[in-house]
């Protein structure tokens, strides 16, 4: 049901450029972080090797380009999201979840730890349990749609994010027909 998250590509690109760039393969540079065994791993790689945040989190992190491993965690991040003080708010994202892949079977929908993105070539929506009572429905609908009623600003216009509006939701009842053809909306210009 899930498909694999573009950050998992984009690891594999940066593991595969790793060695052109470091001067050490992914494998090297994790034997040398298990010989040297520094208290802080990422600050130590950052500060005595000037690596980035991502190329030190990349190092770090077992699973960063294994697709099979995120595919079968995929299920787990999203029950991990709902559940808890969130569990009721189950049945609104699996509502959710829904509606999104009824729009078309090239929509991708791709958990991480916080959220889940829908895709197609391009990121089209998120959703995240923002609180206890409520789902925050993320949409990429761009400057042409005014801030008004329930769409709201992420602020992603400024920060040149793809996903410009939210939606809070509380009920499956909100799932209305308008929203349905905001979401197409943001679908295809995801397109």
């Amino acid at each position: 049901m899930y498909h694999l998250h573009p950050a998992i590509k984009h690891a594999q690109a940066m593991a595969q450029n790793l060695a052109a760039d470091t001067g050490r393969e992914l494998d090297d540079w994790r034997a040398l972080v298990e010989a040297e065994d520094p208290k802080d791993p990422k600050a130590w790689l950052k500060a005595e090797y000037g690596l980035g945040a991502a190329t030190a989190g990349l190092i770090l992190d077992p699973y960063s380009t294994d697709e099979d491993h995120y595919l079968a965690q995929a299920p787990a991040m999203v029950d991990a999201q709902y559940s808890g003080k969130k569990a009721a708010l189950r049945p609104l994202y699996d509502a959710i979840e829904d509606l999104l892949l009824s729009l078309s079977d090239e929509v991708k929908l791709c958990p991480a730890k916080t959220q889940v993105a829908a895709y197609h070539n391009k990121v089209f929506a998120t959703v995240k349990a923002a609180s206890m009572q409520a789902i925050e429905l993320g949409l990429a609908l761009g400057p042409e749609r005014p801030f008004e009623g329930r769409y709201q600003s992420t602020g992603g216009l400024e920060k040149k994010d793809r996903i410009t509006h939210r939606v809070r939701l509380t009920s499956v009842s909100e799932l209305d027909q308008e929203l349905q053809e905001t979401l197409a909306q943001a679908f295809e210009l995801g397109r």
